[in-house]
Formats: C-alpha cells, structure tokens, sequence
C-alpha cells in the first residue's frame, strides 16, 4: 500500500492539551523567549573539577584569567561569589525590534537592477544602522556576598562611550559588537550581555541598538513547564520555540554583512540561496512536533556522576502519544541476564523488545511524508536544521521512514523487512571481551517467523547458513560467515517457535549463551549499555585525549540507560567507583 492509500486511514488530529505553567516563574535569570536557559552552582563545579587530574591544566587555566582580569585568581571565593548560590541564566535571546525593515531592505537590493554587474554599491546607511540593531541578549543572575569585587574587576575593562551612558549600569564595557552591563540586585548581581555578530563601527551607539537593549532588559520572566524540573549542578534546557527567530537575526546579518562586499550581479543568487535555507528550515518545523526542547542535567560529585538527558513534551497530549509511540511491540523472551553479560566485559549491552515504526506514520507530515522531500530539505536547512531535528522533531522521521518502507520499489521493500525483523526482536544483547575466547558475542531473540526473515536477507546479501553439529549442544545451529571475524548463527529453541540470532567472534561465544548463560526476561530500560572498566573502554576505543583522564577514570565504572518509553523520554549516563572507597 502506498503512502498515499494510507493518508484516509490516518486518524484526525487529536485534540491538544497544552501542558500546565508554573504558578511563579522558576529562576530569577530566567526570561521569557530565550533559547537556552541555565542553572548552576559553582562551588559544586569548583569541587569537581579540582578533583580531576588536571593539575597543571587547571593552573594554567587560572593563570590566563588572572592576567585577564587583572588579579590573583585562586578560587571562586576570590570572586565575592555566594558560596551555596545558584547561578540562573537565559541565553541567545533573539531581540531585533527592526529586523522586518532589515529583511526588506535587503529583498530591495536584492531586486534593482545592476547598471554595472561588477560594481559593488554601497549599502544604505538605514539597513547598517537596522542591522546593527539585531542582537542576541544574554542575562545571568548571579548570587554574591560581596559585589564589588566582580563590579571592580568590570571597571577597570570599562570603556568610554559606546552605549554604556545610554543604559543603567553600575559597571559596563562596550565595543563595537557587544556591551555588557551589571547591575546590583539585592543579593546578587545581574549581568546583561548583548552581542551583535555583525556590527558596524560607524553607527556602533545608534539608538536601534539603545532600543533593543531597552526592550530585552524589560522582558517578562520565564514560565516554562521544563524549567522547573531543571535539577543538580549544572542544567541546561535548549527551547526549541526560538530556532526560527535566532535563524532569522544569523542569516539577516550575515546577508548584510555579505553584501557590502558582493558585486550587486552576484546580489540576488546569494540573498536567494540563504533565504531558501530558511525557509527549508522552517519547514522542518512544519509538522506535529513532539518535542518543545531538550534538557540536559549533571549532578558532578566527583565519586558519582550522572547525566540525564530528557526531550520535553510539546503538551500533555505529546507526552500521551510517546508513551504509546515507543511502547514495547510484544513481551520479551528469556536471555542471558545482565549480570553474565558485563562479568568481565569491557563493554554490555542490553535492549528489551522494541517499538514498531508502524505507529510513527501518524507523525509524517509536511515534508517529512516523503524520503524525496526531506532529504533535500534537510540538506538546505543547514546547522540549524540539524538542531530542530535533534531537539523537536527526530520521532518524525521514525514516521518518513516508515512512509518510505511503504512505497514500492526493491530498496523499500528491504528496508520493510528489516523494519518488521526489528520490531520482532524481543530482547538482544552482547559484550565485548578481551584476552579470552569468545570475545565479542551478541544475539537478539526472535520468534521462528522472524528467523526465516534472517535467512531470507542473508541469502540477498551473499550468505547461507549450514547446519552445524556442536557436541554438547541439543539446540540445531546453522552458520553463516558474516566477514572479518565474526561469524553469525541462528539457533532454534526446542519448542520450534522462538530461538536466537547469533554474533560472535568464536563459536565458544555461541555456546556459553546457549547453555551456560543464566536466563532472565529483560525489561525496561529500553537501553542498556555498560562498562565495569571505563579506563580500559576509554584506552581501547577512546580518543587519543582520553589518556589524560586514566587517572581518573580508573576503577570507575560507566552505565548507559535509555528510557524512550515515557512521557519525558530520557538518557542517563552514570560514572560510579567500581570499588567503595576508591
């Protein structure tokens, strides 16, 4: 069946049930209309990374900021910082109260018509000055117990003119391109940075540049579900509201910061090109979205490290369709338990049955209804495309996927029978050992329907599978030589109805999941991946970087869990002392 067929049996949209505001707003530094928004507390940083072993990076690190700042820099203490306070900030607010006669103007050049094709006129001086008005506002709400020492340290980098008379301060620095001003705030002190990417020397203190600096400073408070479940020493939530808008002040900017040094025949291709970015950008946000954002947490004590990465529901009736969405497509079969699969393995794995893409159709909208279409799109969307489909939009191309194993033709109907075969796994694993036979093995379990799938893409591939004898082994096994090392094997269960699907580097690998390995049914997580030996996993498939971390990494210990089905689809990464006390 055609995706086309399949449009009517596509339910109508369900009703969307906006998820609850905070009663207050969640930080003091959190504003409305910001792209990234932070929290942290410095001192737990400051512990973290004292106890990494990188004494002689961090003393040089502290060496170039002393000399920055003009002072001995030992610690934050140095910094009048309140030692248990939480610093709380808004990032990349796009603010550009002129950006609509910026995008005009440069449509108008774009359009004359060139009496000398090589010749490069000058811009009007209205679109420097407009543009020179966009900007990207920054604020932090930092807690203090002495104030004076951050507004001292900012005074002595202070610079006449500029906009800092324009603007209230009680200490400022200005340039052509940014102007940073702190202010006292009982407790605390409030910082607001506003840096302009293109910027113009010649109209640097114009009034477009005072307005939108006066507007940004007078923005509501932020009320946003995500900002209140922000937890542990550092939080960073990405709202994926904003992209368009950050898009739009970049590729304005930068088009006129282009055109003052393109010929005015080459003037209409490049304003062409850059606007069809945008506008294929805007298309990648074009469809049902599930996501409003990304959150990413760390709770940094030096023997326990957890991060947790989570995508937020767009709205309650989002967070209803992914519980359903990544729902498990049936029950899980006995496999080897956790436990004998990471016993001395540098690397574990584990997953549990798997959702079908089947119900993701309902999400290919827009351009995401056709593999043609979106792969250009992606493609002309550019870095920021990249950041929608990782923060708003990546179930929905689960969706195309699914459109397009629908449509006709021998590579669809491939990808259809590897979609089924995957969402018929009902439990896979492996580990990666070193030093031993049987040193990398993994499997999946499958009913016999889905084995006979195995063979039929095996033999498309290239391989057969034969019948092996193994003494010892009441199970029939076949084997297929899959290249390199590996060798894959599929095994049958005496019922006649389920069995395995084999990988391994030696056939002793095969027959210790088959006979020796303890049997449990695995469960959620939808992901685990594990190391009981993070410096060996580092040394051996690390970057050549990793080597200064050994010290530290050293009998740690790294879990890796995936949890897709719930309402906040998670990560958590965790970097434990495999040993107490160590």
């Amino acid at each position: 069946m055609s995706p086309s067929d399949r449009t009517s049996d596509i339910a109508a949209p369900p009703v969307i049930v906006p998820l609850p505001e905070p009663e207050s707003p969640t930080a003091p530094g959190h504003l409305e209309d910001g792209h990234y928004y932070v929290k942290l507390r410095p001192q737990q940083l400051q512990e973290f990374v004292e106890a990494l072993p990188m004494a002689a990076e961090r003393e040089q690190a502290l060496a170039l900021v002393s000399t920055a700042l003009g002072l001995r820099l030992r610690s934050i203490d140095d910094l009048g910082l309140e030692r248990d306070g939480v610093i709380t900030g808004t990032l990349m607010r796009p603010v550009a109260p002129r950006i609509a006669a910026v995008r005009e103007q440069i449509q108008q050049i774009a359009a004359a018509p060139a009496d000398d094709p090589a010749a490069i006129p000058p811009l009007p001086p209205e679109l420097l000055r407009d543009a020179a008005a966009m900007t990207y506002h920054n604020r932090l709400h930092i807690p203090v117990r002495d104030p004076e020492i951050l507004l001292a340290i900012v005074r002595k980098q202070e610079r006449a003119g500029g906009l800092c008379e324009r603007l209230p301060h009680d200490a400022c620095v200005a340039s052509d391109s940014a102007t940073i001003l702190l202010r006292r705030d009982g407790g605390a002190l409030v910082v607001d940075a506003f840096v302009q990417l293109y910027s113009y020397p010649d109209v640097a203190a114009d009034d477009g540049r005072v307005e939108a600096a006066t507007a940004a400073m007078a923005a509501r408070p932020a009320k946003l579900a995500a900002l209140a479940s922000l937890a542990g020493d550092f939080a960073l939530y990405v709202h994926g509201a904003t992209i368009p808008a950050i898009d739009d002040i970049f590729a304005l900017g930068e088009l006129a910061d282009t055109l003052a040094v393109t010929p005015s025949g080459q003037r209409h291709a490049i304003v062409d090109a850059r606007l069809a970015e945008q506008a294929a950008l805007l298309r990648l946000r074009d469809t049902r979205r599930l996501f409003a954002g990304l959150s990413i947490s760390a709770a940094l004590d030096p023997a326990d490290v957890r991060i947790t990465m989570s995508w937020e529901p767009a709205d309650l009736t989002a967070a209803q369709a992914l519980e359903h969405l990544f729902a498990p497509a049936g029950d899980s079969l006995p496999g080897p338990s956790r436990a004998a699969l990471c016993d001395g393995a540098l690397l574990c794995w584990q997953l549990p049955p798997l959702p079908r893409l089947s119900g993701f159709d309902e999400l290919a909208l827009g351009d995401y209804a056709s593999q043609d279409r979106l792969r250009p799109t992606i493609a002309a969307a550019g870095q920021m495309g990249l950041v929608v489909l990782a923060v708003e939009t990546w179930p929905n191309q689960l969706g195309a996927l699914e459109r397009w194993s629908l449509a006709g033709g021998r590579d669809a109907g491939v990808a259809r029978t590897i979609f089924e075969l995957v969402g018929g796994v009902r439990g896979a694993g492996g580990r990666i050992r070193l030093g031993a036979t049987g040193e990398m093995v993994h499997y999946a379990r499958l009913h016999h329907q889905e084995l006979s799938l195995v063979r039929s893409l095996a033999t498309v591939g290239g391989a057969t599978f034969t019948d092996v004898p193994v003494e010892g082994l009441q199970l029939p096994l076949a084997a297929a030589a899959l290249g390199g090392r590996m060798t894959g094997y599929i095994a049958s269960e005496p019922d006649e109805k389920t069995g395995w699907i084999i990988a391994a580097d030696h056939l002793d690998g095969a027959r210790w999941l088959l006979t020796q390995a303890p049997r449990e049914l695995t469960t959620a997580p939808t992901f685990f991946l594990g190391s009981d030996d993070l410096a060996g996993l580092l040394a051996h498939f690390g970057p050549a970087s990793a080597a200064t971390l050994a010290p530290w990494t050293a009998g740690r210990k790294l879990s890796v869990i995936g949890e897709f089905n719930r309402a906040r689809p998670r990560v958590q990464i965790t970097l434990t002392r495999a040993v107490p006390g160590q």
